[in-house]
């Protein structure tokens, strides 16, 4: 049986769990948060986006002493020995220092195979869209239960869609996607010989320096097309609306925030769009781990300190900008410079209009 595990902690220098979760394929879960850790230990990320979303839970809050009696009565009530799958080895170590506590020698024995998530797997789209459906204003990122649930999520579709891709040919890379307890290696990529300077000749590749003083964050899922897109037809069915507003207004650049951005190059990303506004995608927005010093000013909002942190790197801080996107809660509430799209639907008729009066707005300035 799968288990996915994940943890929170207070820092990497003064570590110290926090929570923990685990969660069963088959849909059997534990949680625990602890009383005793010391709040002077966390770093600003986690008094930012994990303490305030702390005790959402009745009756999980323990001691250390009592996490580790929790935890192995959990454990001793498994029929089956579980494999445990998690995307980050501290998530493991946490986990192992728990389980023994002051007073034990051994794990139960329940406690399988451990079982690292490879970075091929974590960036496969797949994973990464099923990943990110699963997280809700309810159970966002950084509660050690949402992240262990999404964790689960986006590996089973992942595996179901590996599972399809058999059907029509011969699986090159299957048993071995997951790592038992090695750390992340590079990969060899092939050239991409579809890059814009092929496709759109003449298109400089790579990041480039904005010429104007106004951008455009695009997030690409909910937006450009509905999610889930049940027929790959729709994908990116949205994109010429979006194309049409920017043509009519060309000082606009674009800034690609879609977690799309993880697993493709920004030449790839360009070759989604026409010639003419290929050459205005000039740049794609870091990842939060990058600029987290960020949400001691800003909160737990991960996708507006990605595109903060970039208008900070890029040393205009007067950068006007909106930004698309289809989850309200990877934003300040009521924050003016975001254009919200209805996830299942995408980019609307209705949203067009607000895009164009706020760009409109925004050169009127």
């Amino acid at each position: 049986m799968l288990v996915f595990v994940d943890t929170e902690f207070t820092d990497f220098v003064q570590i110290d769990l926090i929570s923990v979760a685990l969660v069963a394929e088959d849909g059997r879960e534990f949680y625990g948060e602890r009383t005793d850790y010391r709040v002077e230990d966390c770093s600003d990320f986690v008094r930012a986006a994990v303490l305030p979303v702390l005790g959402r839970i009745p009756n999980v809050t323990c001691t250390r002493t009592e996490l580790t009696q929790r935890l192995r009565q959990w454990f001793d009530a498994l029929s089956e020995k579980a494999t445990l799958i998690f995307d980050h080895f501290t998530d493991w170590e946490l986990l192992a220092d728990a389980l023994l506590g002051d007073e034990f020698d051994s794990y139960p024995e329940s406690v399988g195979d451990k079982l690292l998530l490879t970075a091929e797997i974590a960036r496969d789209p797949t994973f990464q869209h099923a990943l990110l459906r699963a997280f809700s204003p309810e159970w966002p990122p950084h509660h050690a239960l949402a992240d262990a649930r999404a964790l689960r999520a986006g590996y089973q579709a992942w595996r179901l869609a590996e599972a399809s891709e058999v059907v029509s040919k011969a699986p090159e890379h299957h048993d071995d996607e997951l790592s038992t307890l090695m750390p992340e290696t590079g990969s060899i990529t092939e050239q991409n010989l579809n890059s814009p300077a092929a496709v759109h000749p003449g298109i400089d590749t790579g990041r480039l320096r904005p010429r104007g003083d106004t951008i455009l964050f695009l997030d690409f899922d909910g937006v450009l097309h509905p999610d889930p897109c049940r027929y790959q037809s729709d994908t990116l069915c949205h994109l010429p609306r979006l194309e049409k507003i920017l043509r009519d207004f060309p000082d606009v650049e674009v800034v690609i925030s879609s977690a799309w951005r993880q697993d493709q190059t920004i030449d790839d990303l360009r070759t989604y769009f026409s010639a003419d506004i290929a050459q205005r995608i000039i740049d794609v927005t870091p990842d939060w781990h990058e600029v987290q010093h960020l949400f001691k000013r800003i909160g737990p909002y991960e996708r507006q300190v990605e595109i903060e942190g970039w208008i900070e790197q890029s040393g205009w801080p007067q950068m006007r900008w909106i930004a698309i996107d289809d989850r309200p809660y990877w934003f300040q509430p009521g924050l003016e410079n975001l254009v919200c799209c209805e996830t299942k639907v995408g980019l609307t008729d209705e949203l067009e209009q607000d895009i164009r009066s706020r760009l409109g707005l925004i050169q009127k300035q």
